[in-house]
């Protein structure tokens, strides 16, 4: 039987691993509010550069991409996996390996975002495909740290290497719930939109919602072109702008849980340390009433 002295330890032990559950779980949650506030005053901008060039996109005949896409020989494809850089969240990793394991083609590479992902793509024989691993801070600055990645991915797509790019990130759906999605990035036709099935009439000009006439110059294939690493930078900031919603909210609700459950273990203990402690004394009340009835 345990002693009194050893419970007692555990359940020290046991409320400083809840403090510091705690702590930390109120650090992510303020994180995690700044990150939302952050992701929700930007989307308004990505969902009109997202419009811009969807309607650049729509003003170039379908068969040019076609032709294109003829052109290009390669059959491998890059994927950009947004990880995350901390641990203590859980399986946000371990969902985005997953996925990534269960779509990449057999002579894909892969771009980390994110290092607690590398030893997971390891164990899954998918070491030699990771090309590169690179941390991207929470900083506002992060776009600048994102460029030099979005023209070592445009050069590498222009020279004929990859025949696609996927990202692959963590969507952010509620504080409860993330799913992991990945989606193709490059080349930049219909496909790489959600709503890629409405029906939009080729041509050199389209309508705003406004009604007025929108006329590209030089040509909407030309400012496509041009527009490539914009793009690319734009996508994968908003990803990882996602991903780390994703990550603080699933590290406030392990954290939470780590808690709770350092409380349960707390209690138990606590009974378990009464328990103990009312059969001691119980047992020497009775060692010193047989001791006085045997005088």
């Amino acid at each position: 039987m345990q002693s009194l002295d050893l419970i007692k330890k555990r359940i020290s032990i046991v409320r400083d691993v809840q403090k510091i559950t705690s702590s930390m779980k109120l650090v992510a949650a303020a994180k995690s509010r700044k990150l939302i506030n952050n992701f929700a005053s930007t989307k308004s901008f990505y969902n009109d550069f997202y419009s811009i060039i969807f309607s650049l996109v729509s003003s170039i005949p379908q068969s040019t991409f076609k032709r294109r896409a003829e052109n290009n020989k390669s059959s491998k494809a890059l994927w950009v996996v947004i990880c995350s850089s901390l641990g203590l969240c859980g399986g946000f990793n371990a969902n985005i390996t997953r996925d990534v394991v269960n779509n990449i083609g057999n002579n894909d590479d892969i771009i980390l975002i994110g290092n607690k992902g590398e030893a997971l793509l390891k164990a899954k024989g998918l070491k030699e495909r990771i090309i590169q691993v690179i941390d991207i801070s929470d900083r506002e600055s992060q776009y600048l740290e994102i460029i030099p990645l979005c023209t070592l991915i445009s050069q590498k797509f222009a020279a004929g290497e990859y025949k696609t790019v996927n990202i692959e990130y963590t969507r952010y759906i509620n504080s409860l719930k993330s799913v992991p999605t990945h989606k193709k990035i490059l080349p930049i036709d219909k496909d790489v939109f959600v709503d890629s099935s409405v029906e939009v009439k080729y041509k050199d000009t389209i309508l705003s919602e406004e009604g007025k006439v929108i006329q590209f110059e030089p040509g909407p294939l030309s400012i496509l072109d041009n527009s490539t690493i914009v793009f690319l930078s734009t996508v994968i900031q908003a990803a990882v702008a996602e991903s780390k919603v994703s990550e603080n909210t699933t590290r406030m609700n392990n954290m939470q849980a780590a808690t709770d459950n350092a409380n349960d273990l707390i209690a138990t203990l606590t009974l378990k340390y009464n328990k103990l402690r009312q059969e001691q004394i119980t047992q020497e009340i009775n060692e010193i009433v047989q001791g006085a009835g045997s005088e």
